[in-house]
C-alpha cells in the first residue's frame, strides 16, 4: 500500500470540511477518487499489507472520515468484491477464501465489521457472499483462535444481542455448518452455551436453544477447564443466563430438584459452586425459587456432595481470576493465588490433587465456606421479613394521613382525587385478604413467616409487588393532591 493511498486514509491536512464532518471539499473529493480507483484494482482478491490484512479490513480501521464517505467507499469494494466471484461455487469460494484469510491477529473481515459496529454492513456481506458461493463459507465463524485474540464468533456474542439482528447474520451460516451449535469456538474449549454465558447474551442463547440443534446435554458440556455453561453462568454472575439454563435443565419436572436422587445432587453442587463464588443472586433462586435444598441448606448432606464434587470445584477454583477465586483457593489450599494464575499455578494444584486422593481440604477452611452459605440464607429470609414489615407499616400510615389531609381540606368525596384514592383503598382491602390467606397466623411469628416464604416464593413474591405497587400509587395521588401538610394553614 503506497504513501499517497495511507495519505487519502488519513485525510489531508488542507481538508475544509472535517469539521462538520462533510467530507465534501476539493481535498475529501479527491482522497476518495484515489481509494476508488485503488479499490477497483485487480488485485482486490490477492491483495494483503504487512498486516496480512485485505482492503476491506484497512478500509474499515484506517479511514478516517463521515458515515456516507465511508459507506461509499465500502460500497465500491463490496461490489467490486462480488463482481470478482463471477466463477462457480468453487471457484468463488477459493477466490472468498483467499480474500478473507486471517491477518497476522487471527482477524476476519467479519472481525473488523463488528468491532466497529458495522452491523448493517456485516449482514449485507454475509448475504452477498452466501449467494455466490451457495452457502459453503463459514466466515471464520466455526474456526477457533489459539493465540489470545477473540475469534469471531466470540466477538459476535460480545456485540451482537439482538435477536433478528442474530438470526439475519448466523441463519444461513449455521444452517450449512450445524457442527456451530456443539463445537469448540475458542482456546477454551468454549462452546456456543459457554459463550452465552460469558457475554451474558440472551438472545444469542434463545437463538440456539431454539434451533434443531440444541441438546439438553450441551447444558453440562465441559471445557478445557471442567466448566459447564451453567457454572459459567454463576462464575461470571450472569442471573438471567443461569435462570434460562435452569428452567430448560428442570423442565418437565415439576418437583424440580427433587424429581431424582441425581438432580438433589446437582441441586446441591450447584448451591456450593453459588456459594464459592459469593453468588448471592442464583443461590435465591435456589434456594427460594427452584428449592434446591428445603429451608435452605442441610449442611451435613452438602459436606458429603463437597468431596464427590471436589474435583469439579477445586477446577473451579483455579482456573478463575476474580475476587472469589482468591478466597476459594485459600478455602482449599490454604494459599491464596492472586490475579491470573500461571501455568505453574495449576499445574501445582493439580500435582496436589494427584497426590492426594480422595482430595483433602482444609476442613476450617471449608466450615468458612459452608458458613458463607448459612449466613447468606439466614440474612435474606430475615431481610425479607423487616423489609416486608416496614412497608407495610410505612403504608398503613400513609393511608392514614391521606384521610386526615381529606378531611382537614374538606376534600369532596365525589372529586376524581378521592375517586381514585378509593380506589387504592380497595386494592389496599383486597391486599390486606391476600396476604392473610397467604400467612395466616404466622403473619405474627417472624420463624413462620419465613417458611411461609420458602415454601411459596413466588406467591410471596406477587404479594410484595402488590404491597409495592399500592403504595408508590398512593405516594403519587398524595402528590398529585397538593394538599397542605398536616399543621400547615390552609385557604380551604
Amino acid at each position: 500500500m503506497g504513501a499517497d493511498i495511507k495519505s487519502s486514509l488519513e485525510g489531508s491536512e488542507e481538508c475544509t470540511c472535517r469539521k462538520e464532518g462533510a467530507d465534501c471539499c476539493n481535498s475529501c473529493k479527491d482522497d476518495k477518487k484515489k481509494l476508488e480507483n485503488w479499490l477497483k484494482e485487480d488485485n482486490l482478491i490477492s491483495f494483503k499489507d504487512e498486516e496480512k490484512r485485505n482492503k476491506l479490513m484497512i478500509l474499515i480501521s484506517e479511514l478516517e472520515r463521515g458515515i456516507e464517505f465511508k459507506k461509499g467507499l465500502f460500497d465500491v469494494c463490496f461490489d467490486k468484491l462480488i463482481a470478482s466471484l463471477d466463477g462457480n461455487r468453487e471457484e468463488n469460494l477459493k477466490k472468498i477464501k483467499e480474500f478473507d484469510a486471517e491477518d497476522s491477529s487471527n482477524g476476519r473481515s467479519i472481525s473488523y465489521m463488528l468491532l466497529a459496529g458495522m452491523l448493517d454492513s456485516l449482514k449485507k456481506f454475509v448475504r452477498k457472499i452466501s449467494c455466490k458461493v451457495e452457502g459453503g463459507y463459514d466466515f471464520g465463524i466455526s474456526e477457533v483462535v489459539l493465540e489470545g485474540t477473540m475469534s469471531p464468533f466470540c466477538l459476535l456474542a460480545d456485540r451482537v444481542k439482538d435477536e433478528k439482528c442474530l438470526s439475519e447474520i448466523l441463519d444461513g451460516i449455521v444452517d450449512k455448518f450445524p457442527c456451530i451449535a456443539d463445537s469448540s469456538l475458542d482456546e477454551l474449549g468454549n462452546i456456543v452455551y459457554h459463550l452465552c454465558s460469558i457475554y451474558g447474551n440472551a438472545a444469542l442463547f434463545k437463538y440456539f436453544r431454539e434451533r434443531s440443534e440444541f441438546r439438553l446435554g450441551l447444558l453440562r458440556m465441559e471445557n478445557n477447564v471442567h466448566l459447564t455453561p451453567v457454572f459459567l453462568a454463576i462464575k461470571c454472575k450472569k442471573k438471567e443466563i443461569f435462570r434460562s439454563m435452569l428452567e430448560i435443565e428442570l423442565e418437565g419436572n415439576p418437583k424440580g430438584f427433587d424429581t431424582s436422587s441425581e438432580m438433589k445432587e446437582y441441586g446441591r453442587k450447584l448451591i456450593l459452586i453459588s456459594a464459592i463464588f459469593c453468588n448471592d443472586d442464583t443461590l435465591d433462586i435456589l434456594f427460594l425459587e427452584k428449592k434446591a435444598s428445603k429451608l435452605g441448606s442441610k449442611l451435613d448432606r452438602i459436606k458429603k456432595t463437597f468431596t464427590k464434587v471436589g474435583k469439579v470445584l477445586i477446577d473451579v477454583m483455579a482456573n478463575t481470576a476474580d475476587t472469589a477465586s482468591y478466597y476459594a483457593t485459600e478455602a482449599a489450599f490454604g494459599v491464596a493465588y492472586k490475579g491470573n494464575l500461571a501455568t505453574t499455578a495449576v499445574n501445582s494444584i493439580r500435582t496436589h490433587c494427584i497426590a492426594n486422593k480422595p482430595v483433602s481440604l482444609n476442613e476450617k477452611k471449608i466450615q468458612e465456606a459452608f458458613y458463607y452459605l448459612k449466613r447468606h440464607y439466614d440474612r435474606r429470609l430475615g431481610s425479607y421479613y423487616g423489609d416486608f414489615k416496614s412497608k407495610e407499616r410505612d403504608l398503613r400510615s400513609l393511608i392514614e394521613e391521606i384521610e386526615s389531609l381529606f378531611r382537614r381540606n374538606f376534600v369532596s368525596i365525589d372529586s376524581p382525587i378521592s375517586k381514585d384514592f378509593y380506589k387504592m383503598r380497595k386494592r389496599w382491602s383486597g391486599f390486606l385478604v391476600e396476604k392473610n390467606e397467604f400467612f395466616g397466623n404466622a403473619v405474627k411469628k417472624r420463624e413462620q413467616f419465613l417458611k411461609r416464604i420458602v415454601n411459596n416464593y413466588l406467591k410471596f413474591k406477587d404479594i410484595r409487588l402488590t404491597l409495592i405497587d399500592i403504595s408508590n400509587g398512593l405516594k403519587d395521588l398524595r402528590e398529585r393532591a397538593n394538599l397542605p401538610e398536616i399543621g400547615e394553614s390552609s385557604d380551604v
